[in-house]
């Protein structure tokens, strides 16, 4: 497998992906890969969950936007230009869903189709050990719970860091409605199979 092979698979995961607000075909390309694994691959289950809690949580600040803007009702341009910003942050949460996504699928069949991990050729972008245990999912007749706790782990960390955080960064400093802003940095995530609101 090239380079070639792996841009190719990142293009097919764009297109599985959808839309910006295809968040359900976006939870069942996760489902699909979630199954695919045999369940050793525990990362797409809870993406696939968050996709779908983060369709509700959309309509709700959008939702709760529209009441805030009511305070420019007086000052119909200026309510205009927050609702279109809000609008536009939202997009781009959305846009690092959708990404996120696309680069899961291309780099789970990537390491899926090889035989040698060795020739993976990714390490300029993936730490070793990710791309090792991502491979071993997919190759080693034994996974046991550990494995599957340190993927979980290095997959989330790994679209944290290289994804979600700079993109969050960026659409949070380039939104200015300061009120919604801090609404947005404290959502109420309820994951029902952890048992707890976090």
């Amino acid at each position: 497998m090239s380079r070639e092979n792996f841009n190719a698979l990142q293009e097919k995961g764009r297109i599985l992906a959808g839309e910006l607000g295809d968040l359900a075909q976006r939870a069942s390309v996760y489902h699909h890969m979630y199954q695919d694994s045999n369940g050793r691959n525990v990362f797409p289950l809870i993406a696939a969950h968050g996709a779908l809690w983060a369709s509700a949580y959309f309509k709700k600040g959008i939702l709760a936007g529209k009441l805030l803007s009511i305070q420019f009702v007086l000052e119909t341009g200026k309510r205009k230009e927050m609702m279109f910003s809000l609008y536009d942050f939202a997009d781009k949460f959305r846009e690092i869903n959708r990404q996120v996504c696309a680069e899961a699928y291309a780099l789970y069949h990537y390491t899926k189709s090889n035989t040698d991990v060795s020739k993976l050729d990714l390490e300029y972008f993936y730490k070793p050990d990710f791309l090792e245990l991502l491979y071993k999912c997919h190759h080693a007749s034994l996974f046991t719970e550990l494995n599957r706790r340190d993927l979980f782990f290095e997959f989330f960390s790994w679209e944290q860091e290289n994804i979600v955080a700079p993109s969050v960064e960026a659409a949070y400093s380039g939104f200015n409605w300061n009120l919604v802003k801090r609404l947005a940095l404290t959502p109420n995530v309820e994951f029902a199979y952890f048992g707890e609101k976090t």
